[in-house]
């Protein structure tokens, strides 16, 4: 388990997780998932945000991030302040808003970041797609199932990636398969859709078993494309 609050002050990954808490605390946080799994656990990074911003500096150095279904987007914070082209797509009014307000404090802090660090009101592909190719797709924690079409559509707009990351208990599901949602039983289900669109074997970036900080069980892998 990566404890945030036992990183040495002074590096980025602790700075960049205080200034999101902080930007927290000066806001009306409706937001459940804001305020149960980060403010009150006194986080403004996840365990898993770390893993993967270390994954992308070790194998992606400077490769852009497009995080769809970003939330507050502070993991597009941390991989735009460790130099990456990052882009934050959130459609969530509530959300896009923090986020908004979380790139605000950061930029304020690292004004290096201001031209390689965006935040986008968009439900991806929609405006967003051609963000995507050869950049790495980062897309975890969805708490909805969406039509068959639409998924299919998200799928097949992943295409031109370089690399893929996602959550196989949390991200997207299609109506069809809904009840698999926030299942293990999903994660062979989603590998199997994705190499049929030409992924690779996963790699696991972060695994929990038990919750950490109020996030409930999951996995985080890691694809590259396979053809």
């Amino acid at each position: 388990m990566i404890k945030i609050n036992d990183l040495p002050r002074g590096t980025v990954e602790r700075i960049v997780s205080d200034i999101v808490l902080e930007t927290l605390r000066g806001k009306e946080l409706d937001d459940r998932w804001f305020r149960i799994q980060y403010f009150e656990q006194g986080i403004g990074l996840a365990p898993f945000d770390i893993a993967i911003a270390r994954l992308l500096a070790e194998h992606y150095p400077l490769v852009p991030l497009v995080e769809v279904g970003a939330g507050m987007g502070q993991l597009s914070a941390l991989v735009a302040v460790n130099g990456h082209p990052s882009w934050a797509i959130e459609r969530d009014s509530v959300r896009l808003d923090m986020a908004h307000a979380v790139r605000a404090a950061i930029v304020r802090r690292f004004p290096q970041v201001q031209g390689h660090y965006s935040v986008v009101g968009d439900s991806f592909p929609n405006r967003t797609g051609y963000l995507v190719k050869n950049a790495v797709v980062c897309s975890s924690f969805i708490p909805y199932a969406i039509p068959d079409e639409q998924f299919d559509a998200i799928l097949d707009a992943l295409a031109p990636a370089r690399g893929l990351i996602v959550a196989v208990r949390s991200f997207l599901v299609p109506e069809r398969l809904s009840s698999l949602k926030n299942s293990w039983d999903y994660e062979p289900v989603l590998m199997d859709m994705l190499r049929t669109r030409g992924w690779g074997e996963p790699e696991t970036v972060y695994e929990w078993r038990h919750p950490e900080y109020r996030f409930q069980p999951d996995k985080i892998v890691w694809l590259r494309r396979s053809q």
